[in-house]
């Protein structure tokens, strides 16, 4: 070979070596701006592979739901709830056939069994060859936001019977049909006190039908008794996730009823400072109860 073709072959590796340096070094400065982004980006972000193992989430999503990176990078996270199955199935399929996927509306659970309402935007990602890799989505977590809307119209609701309704009882009826919508639950009930004897009493109960209202409103018990009693005489709202593990839960309201108790969330009625009652709700159909259920049927109580 002569000098000159080996040294022009000299150059053009070293071109190339420079090249691939410049390639090597833009894409880990591309990576570490992404990484920052990512790192301060507010809503969680989610990415998995084409098996749906995890391969990245980013620090929005570790304090939303409450699993870290280390957790798990490479595993398939078990948070969506078993009535959205199916619902999510279509999502990915419309996922694949559209490349991205707009304001779409689900729930999925945290790790301490919260269900949050939840906004998904999301797009395929490719590998090298162009083949769809896996997916990159956006969770934005609109649960306060769709409590409160919903909150402001059941609210608006209650108003509105105030003006056709001139029995108190069957205002109370309303009120607990739009609560039981509100919480999502199974059951809601208005205990009031009686003073004199001490005891709490069922003045409305809207749980399954008429004769379910019949067998609750026979029932009365001391003040001192149960989950309502303790609230009430305390003043303070309960929240009981199971109440088989409870050891002051009135078994009794169980047995003389159809009702049979999973979970509860008991609030004060209040008048002026003084407890006159008690609104407890009782097995929230999907997840768990929280603050937010607190803060929604305190309202409704006052």
């Amino acid at each position: 070979m002569k000098s000159e073709d080996k040294q022009s072959a000299l150059q053009d590796s070293q071109t190339q070596e420079k090249s691939t340096k410049q390639k090597y070094n833009e894409s880990r400065l591309a990576q570490k701006r992404l990484n920052i982004l990512l790192n301060f980006l507010p809503d969680p972000v989610f990415a998995i592979n084409i098996d749906n193992k995890v391969e990245y989430i980013n620090p929005a999503f570790e304090r939303t739901f409450g699993w870290t990176l280390e957790e798990v990078k490479g595993e398939n996270i078990k948070f969506i709830p078993d009535h959205l199955i199916e619902q999510a199935k279509q999502g990915t399929r419309l996922l694949y056939e559209n490349q991205t996927v707009l304001d779409f509306e689900t729930q999925r659970y945290t790790k301490d069994g919260r269900i949050l309402d939840i906004l998904i935007n999301g797009s395929i990602l490719y590998d090298e060859n162009n083949k769809p890799a896996g997916q990159a989505l956006i969770l934005r977590d609109m649960t306060v936001e769709k409590r409160m809307a919903k909150s402001n119209q059941i609210m608006f609701n209650i108003s509105k019977a105030l003006h056709h309704y001139q029995k108190l009882g069957d205002l109370i009826a309303v009120i607990n049909k739009e609560t039981k919508k509100l919480l999502s639950v199974e059951g809601a009930f208005i205990l009031m006190a009686d003073t004199q004897k001490d005891q709490l009493y069922f003045y409305s109960a809207n749980y399954r039908d008429l004769e379910s209202e019949k067998k609750f409103k026979k029932i009365r018990f001391s003040a001192h008794q149960g989950i309502s009693g303790r609230v009430y005489k305390t003043g303070n709202p309960m929240i009981i996730a199971d109440v088989t593990k409870c050891s002051f839960f009135l078994r009794r309201v169980d047995d003389e009823t159809d009702l049979v108790t999973r979970n509860i969330l008991s609030v004060p009625i209040k008048l002026k400072d003084r407890a006159i009652g008690v609104f407890a709700v009782v097995n929230k159909n999907y997840g768990n109860f929280d603050d937010t259920d607190i803060e929604l049927l305190s309202m409704v109580a006052s």
